[in-house]
């Protein structure tokens, strides 16, 4: 009865130390940008992707009596700080954030844009690359009782849209 008494008491213990506390709500998404693709021979799987602007929408909550004093986004590496006058508590906050193309690896796509020597359109016109890349934030909430951290993550979306030649008109 003792060691079942023990066991009980240290599972519940386990338990409490194994639960972190929680420092408030960062609810994170973000917009799909539009990259025009023209067309590409067969074969040609990779695409280099220019420099693609994502606007961040983030809702944060401080519990606790607490805070937020910052938000830090990090995309690849890009990262743009939001300070505490930035940063409004459960209201939703527009950040755009630019992520260089040298920061963007090659896009693996098949069967998109391709030229046809028939005349016709080859392979698909519009399609969503999910994610191309991730982006990461932290909110970081203070008060009297001390400083706490909360994290989100999400996948980021590009859509790309196949450009075709304008044909000419013979004079």
């Amino acid at each position: 009865m003792i060691a079942r008494t023990c066991l009980i008491c240290h599972t519940v213990l386990l338990l409490a130390i194994g639960q972190p506390a929680h420092a408030g709500d960062l609810i994170l998404s973000a917009d799909r940008p539009t990259v025009s693709v023209e067309t590409r021979s067969d074969g040609r799987n990779f695409i280099r992707l220019p420099a693609l602007r994502f606007m961040v929408r983030i809702r944060t909550a401080c519990s606790d009596a607490r805070k937020p004093a910052r938000v830090t986004l990090s995309v690849a590496d890009t990262r743009v700080v939001l300070n505490e006058d930035e940063v409004v508590t459960s209201a939703e906050i527009d950040v755009p954030v630019l992520v260089p193309s040298s920061q963007i690896g090659p896009v693996a796509v098949e069967g998109f844009c391709l030229t046809d020597d028939a005349g016709g359109t080859g392979g698909e016109e519009r399609m969503t690359v999910p994610s191309v890349l991730s982006i990461q934030a932290s909110l970081l909430c203070t008060g009297d009782s001390g400083d706490e951290i909360d994290y989100a993550s999400t996948a980021l979306n590009v859509m790309l849209e196949c450009t075709r030649p304008q044909e000419t008109e013979p004079d």
